[in-house]
């Protein structure tokens, strides 16, 4: 079985094509989206040298994140099928059920408006506009994250399932659960800051 290393480089491998046309797309927009290969802080991003391209494509998300997911207003309806609500027969529960589900919306809208997942789809309307593509991580107890083109490669089947996700990320030593650090240890011998 291939180690992730190994799975990482070989996909990465097969779409440079397509990197390279989004890094080309970035560079004439936003030029941070999906920076040239190699690009670390100290070095200087690419100046479009005009703004079009960077204001159309802040224009264009602002726009699609606020007919998406209008601010202070419900953008979706929980609802009981009306034929299951026949089938109990009873308006105090049927009552209750709809009371039930309409503090369930409320909850879900505080969290999209209180965390950070409104900036979150901000960022990914700008990717998708941009690049192409992009990938939402949305755990249940952390907040939601996305990732750029350069630092994911998926797997599908024919019919288009996702068999296999690999992401690329640097994290600090001092930021890693003890048991990573150790298998790491093991694996490349000291690991230091």
């Amino acid at each position: 079985m291939a180690s992730i290393k190994d799975s990482w480089e070989k996909l990465n491998g097969e779409r440079g094509g397509s990197l390279r046309t989004a890094r080309e797309c970035a560079e004439l927009t936003l030029p941070h989206i999906l920076p040239p290969e190699g690009h670390a802080e100290s070095t200087e991003l690419p100046t479009p040298y005009q703004s079009l391209g960077a204001r159309g494509v802040n224009n264009l998300s602002s726009k699609m994140l606020f007919a998406l997911f209008p601010t202070n207003t419900a953008f979706f309806r929980l609802t009981v099928n009306p034929a299951l609500i026949d089938e109990v027969g009873d308006k105090e529960v049927s009552d209750e059920i709809e009371e039930a589900l309409r503090k369930r919306e409320n909850n879900l809208l505080r969290k999209v408006e209180t965390g950070n997942l409104r900036a979150t789809l901000g960022s990914t309307l700008k990717h998708l506009i941009v690049t192409g593509n992009n990938l939402i991580y949305m755990p249940k107890k952390a907040p939601s994250r996305n990732y750029a083109l350069n630092q994911y490669v998926v797997v599908r089947d024919a019919l288009g399932t996702v068999t296999k996700i690999v992401i690329y990320e640097q994290a600090h030593p001092n930021t890693l659960p003890e048991e990573v650090i150790e298998h790491c240890q093991v694996i490349r011998g000291d690991l230091s800051p």
